[in-house]
């Protein structure tokens, strides 16, 4: 028999890839399963025509309808039963007299095959064999326990799904986000999110230290006070709006390698001052205008959409989110799309962000909190940033 270890979620999903490519037929057995109604790209990975059984479970109401539905429709789900939690990962395929199997701590979920810290072994070796022999009686023996469903439970347990709780929020640990209800939250517990997000990568903080978003947001503060016009402002403090490095933390993105729109802020700031400028710095501003001043910026040759959406959050960071490779990947999340690409893209997000209840509360009495509440929606960039590596 063949042993290989999947110690990152690319070998994962590699993996998963090249089982479903060779097999006949794949037999599965997991505790979860989430797949974004399928645009993840674990699932677009598999044929479900292929899947003979998939014994899925539903315990605290973690697996996604879509994906209960989906292989309904194709006359190969049972929901899994025990007495305890049904908490297996197995995938087992096969192909003439040859089986191969992933073995491990990864379920079927976006997470598991994108981000998390997983362990598995990909095992090959023919149906005679000892280990495939018990794989295949461990398949067979919860399939024929697992329960039968049909459209209506599957109704039902959407309700459950809906509403099932959400996960504690723990110091210094990333906030588990696979959809826009994930953030749907009150302003307290919104700004106690972001405080727990403090240090959650290494030398990165929200509100403390050299190197913080804080501190980011004052300094360009003091600049958007000091300077009406972009043009005007000082080359120094073109480019800390910029987030280019040496000026900046390069937090909320930056912007070191756009070429070109360096050379536009170094040179013809006014280019981008004519978009810019128009969004004020207090009171409402409608989607139109957004929409306006995007496609404007973004039609400048080398000013992109992370470009964009940076120039605005810095100057209103209570509407904007900047977009940026450290938190597209999440952002894409709330949209239920692979990421944020386009201006209609964005204001999606937008109002998607804009219609959660901590974005619509009013501003608190306590200072601090009144000072977050005024850069709540850049912020969030705190909570789905990770280091690009």
């Amino acid at each position: 028999m063949q042993v290989s270890m999947l110690v990152t979620p690319a070998a994962h999903l590699s993996a998963l890839d090249e089982l479903f490519a060779w097999a006949d037929k794949v037999d599965i057995a997991c505790a979860w399963a989430t797949t974004g109604e399928g645009k993840a790209a674990h699932w677009k990975c598999i044929d479900v025509s292929k899947v003979r059984s998939a014994v899925i479970g539903v315990e605290f109401a973690q697996t996604e309808p879509w994906v209960l539905r989906t292989l309904l429709e194709h006359n190969c789900l049972r929901v899994g039963k025990a007495n305890g939690t049904f908490h297996p990962k197995v995938y087992v395929a096969t192909k003439g007299e040859i089986v191969r199997a992933i073995v491990g701590s990864a379920n079927f979920t976006r997470p598991a095959f994108s981000s998390n810290v997983e362990l598995s072994v990909l095992l090959e070796g023919r149906k005679t064999d000892l280990q495939m022999k018990e794989l295949a009686k461990f398949i067979k023996r919860h399939w024929q326990d697992g329960m039968v469903v049909d459209e209506s439970w599957i109704d039902d347990y959407e309700i459950s799904y809906n509403n099932r709780p959400k996960p504690p929020l723990i110091p210094g640990t990333k906030i588990q986000v696979t959809s826009v209800e994930d953030l749907q939250m009150s302003w307290p517990d919104y700004y106690r999110a972001l405080r727990l997000q403090e240090n959650r990568i290494e030398g990165i903080g929200v509100f403390h230290g050299n190197s913080s978003y804080t501190r980011e947001l004052d300094d360009i503060q003091k600049v958007f006070e000091t300077y009406a016009k972009f043009a005007k402002m000082p080359e120094a403090q073109r480019r800390l709006l910029m987030g280019l490095p040496g000026d900046s933390t390069g937090l909320i993105g930056s912007m070191g390698a756009a070429r070109h729109a360096k050379k536009l802020v170094k040179s013809e700031p006014a280019k981008i001052g004519v978009y810019l400028d128009q969004i004020p710095l207090n009171g409402p501003v409608k989607i139109d205008l957004v929409n306006k001043v995007m496609s404007g910026m973004t039609s400048l040759h080398g000013v992109k959409l992370g470009v964009a959406t940076r120039l605005l959050t810095v100057k209103r960071p209570d509407l904007f989110v900047s977009v940026n490779n450290g938190s597209n990947p999440q952002l894409a999340t709330l949209l239920r799309r692979r990421q944020v690409r386009t201006v209609p893209h964005y204001l999606d997000l937008l109002q998607a962000v804009w219609q959660l209840e901590w974005h619509m509360a009013p501003p608190p009495r306590d200072a601090h909190q009144r000072k977050t509440w005024g850069r709540r929606a850049a912020l969030l960039d705190s909570i789905f940033y990770e280091v690009v590596k």
